[in-house]
């Protein structure tokens, strides 16, 4: 089939989180609603509702696209569905075969925390595991096949990279159909064929062909250690708001488990089921959001539904869980399994591994590890070349120059040998006579440049998403931070204030002396400070903090031993050695690898040669290629140019 449907894309993500500071990246769960086309419809817009009630934001995902089929300029199938609607046997075929490779599921997804499925049409019977004709009722022809494969391909990039999801109604089936469970596509005709009456337990007739089909009511038996159990707290769900014909008729040789059912005339019907397989893959195939929103809204026959706190709980779990953070990691990566489960065993009380909150140290490098260094160099070359050849109110000696000169001469090569300590020698001798606070209005102002080398972020936008939504989960499970850094200590300490809320007495770096502005050339410890005096540099530079001047740094600074550490160099390695060496609790360290050549100016054979030594060390590495969904999130692109230039 002629494949178009990459003109209709662009693979522009719809997950972006407006108004949302750094230092809140990892405190509110992003919940991805699967694309429809209805968005008035109430199987959407009281999941969006529900969602918002339990503190959570949502963002509707891009409609996915099969590579394989064929679709006009508005995202509708040119071919492959029948007249009324359904996908037919062919187009199914390569849904199922082909899945979501080679779609943009990966895009549609990336930088959310959970996708839930929502209610409506019934699933073109073509991509059931043995496909079947439809069910012939002319009052029930309800397909869309564009949705059909949209939810299909992006409910199988969730399960094939552990996302987590949970459907409802329609999206319960859709887990059922994926995974090979079979289906009732009329439950009312499938009752008289079985000789059975039935009482439409499962949705309420209507008075005449126009009237509105509320809700019907029924009770769920909840199986004990299910994960729906774990969410609601009991094994008897009264007044579940259910609307539906079809249901999962059962899950005999598959991965899924049935959590939930309701006796109707006998005959158990699935009403919950669960992937165990998976972090999290869960099937309602009732409405808990339609119950919360008539709670809301006061609706007359709102207590003929289960009650408000047992259907926010619902969402609460999907909001609140902790396997639901760190959305801008890509799924399922080692790293961040890893440092998840390391989190919940130290934090909790009953295990070996408890980590007591005042031992909860960790310990981040900066440039590299948190923040880029490649635009083209790091923060603190390239503020102090802007300071030193930009600022009209600065003469630089011909030694600043020098070193200044020198940096943007070689700044897209490999960096000079000694660089390092003749630029911070050179920026001290530069800020000589500024005041701490005077410098760091610099550093705030050069913030708001462009990065250079990308297109769509400033400076002081530069952070690693994935890396900021780490360090604010340690800090939601009661870690203290510090800043364990090689730039200067009170350049980082006007970065970090603000962006990452991190206090200036936790941030560790290297040091430029100070002196009293009446000091003169008096010895610190023969001078007293007074009250006309200010606090202003001095031009001296202390050295370089790396290395074991970390480790000196952290023992006589936090006196404390870190149990995480995080850095990107060889000049964090100590730091990250002396972490895992000899603790007395469970420690952990990894290595930043700027390994990513498409989205950053990484350089992977590079990364990959480093690998094997930091693990005969006991570090662990992040890949930001593989590790990292997105890097500094959506808008953002590496400019290729930007060197050429």
């Amino acid at each position: 089939m002629k494949k178009v449907f990459a003109l209709l894309l662009g693979f522009v993500l719809l997950v972006s989180v407006c108004g949302v500071s750094l230092a809140e990246a990892s405190q509110k769960t992003v919940v991805g609603i699967a694309w429809r086309a209805d968005t008035d419809s109430e199987f959407f817009t009281n999941v969006c509702r529900a969602v918002e009630a339990a503190g959570g934001e949502w963002v509707m995902l891009d409609q996915v696209f099969s590579a394989d089929l064929c679709y006009d300029a508005e995202g509708r199938l040119t071919s492959g569905k029948t007249e009324i609607g359904m996908l037919d046997e062919t187009a199914a075929k390569y849904v199922k075969c082909n899945t979501w490779r080679g779609s943009n599921a990966p895009e549609a997804v990336m930088g959310v925390s959970i996708v839930l499925f929502t209610g409506g049409e019934d699933i073109s019977p073509t991509l059931y595991y043995t496909p079947e004709e439809w069910h012939g009722i002319e009052a029930e022809i309800d397909y869309n096949a564009e949705r059909d494969v949209s939810d299909y391909l992006t409910m199988a990039y969730c399960l094939d990279n552990d996302i987590p999801l949970m459907g409802f109604c329609r999206g319960a089936q859709m887990l059922g159909v994926i995974s090979g469970g079979e289906v009732i596509q009329d439950i009312p005709t499938w009752f008289e064929n079985q000789g059975m009456a039935y009482d439409y337990t499962h949705r309420n007739r209507k008075a005449t062909p126009e009237s509105y089909r509320d809700y019907a009511p029924h009770t769920v038996q909840v199986a004990k250690g299910s994960r729906l159990s774990d969410i609601v707290g009991t094994d008897t769900l009264t007044g579940c708001p259910s609307w539906h014909h079809q249901a999962v008729k059962n899950v005999d040789y598959t991965r899924l488990t049935v959590t939930g059912y309701t006796e109707t005339n006998g005959v158990p019907m699935i009403e919950a089921l669960e992937r165990t397989d998976k972090t999290f893959a869960v099937g309602l195939q009732f409405h808990p959001e339609a119950a919360l929103v008539k709670n809301l809204d006061g609706a007359a026959n709102k207590d003929d539904y289960m009650d408000y706190k047992t259907a926010l709980s619902i969402f609460q779990y999907i909001v609140d869980e902790a396997y639901l953070k760190l959305p801008s990691w890509s799924a399922g990566v080692e790293p961040k399994a890893a440092l998840m489960d390391y989190i919940a065993a130290i934090t909790d009380e009953t295990s070996e591994s408890y980590i007591p909150v005042a031992d909860r140290i960790a310990v981040f490098d900066l440039d590299g590890t948190l923040m880029c260094e490649t635009y083209p160099r790091c923060f603190e070359y390239m503020v102090f070349v802007d300071f030193a050849l930009n600022n009209p109110d600065y003469t630089p000696t011909e030694d600043v120059l020098a070193v200044a000169r020198e940096i943007v001469d070689t700044k897209w090569q490999e960096k000079p040998s000694g660089i390092s300590t003749r630029q911070a020698a050179a920026a001290a001798l530069a800020y000589a006579g500024m005041t701490p606070a005077e410098l760091g209005e610099y550093v705030k102002g050069f913030m708001d440049s462009e990065a250079e080398g990308f297109t769509g972020m400033t400076r002081g936008e530069a952070f690693y998403l994935p890396m900021v939504e780490l360090l604010n989960y340690l800090r939601d499970n009661d870690f203290t931070i510090y800043i364990v850094t090689a730039t200067e200590r009170n350049i980082v300490r006007a970065i970090v204030k603000d962006t990452l809320d991190i206090a200036p007495a936790y941030v560790i770096g290297t040091e430029y002396g100070c002196t009293a502005t009446g000091q003169g050339d008096s010895a610190d410890g023969d001078y007293t400070f007074k009250s006309t005096d200010k606090v202003v540099f001095d031009g001296t530079y202390y050295g370089e903090n790396a290395k074991m001047s970390k480790v000196d740094a952290i023992v006589r600074e936090i006196g404390q031993q870190p149990v995480l550490a995080f850095g990107n160099s060889s000049g964090d390695v100590a730091m990250c050695v002396y972490t895992v060496t000899d603790n007395p609790y469970p420690a952990l360290s990894y290595i930043v690898l700027a390994d990513d050549e498409a989205r950053e100016w990484g350089d992977y054979e590079s990364a990959q040669a480093k690998i094997a030594g930091y693990s005969a060390q006991g570090i662990g590495t992040i890949s930001m290629r593989d590790d990292f969904a997105t890097i500094y999130g959506d808008g953002v692109e590496k400019d290729a140019s930007a060197a050429v230039q």
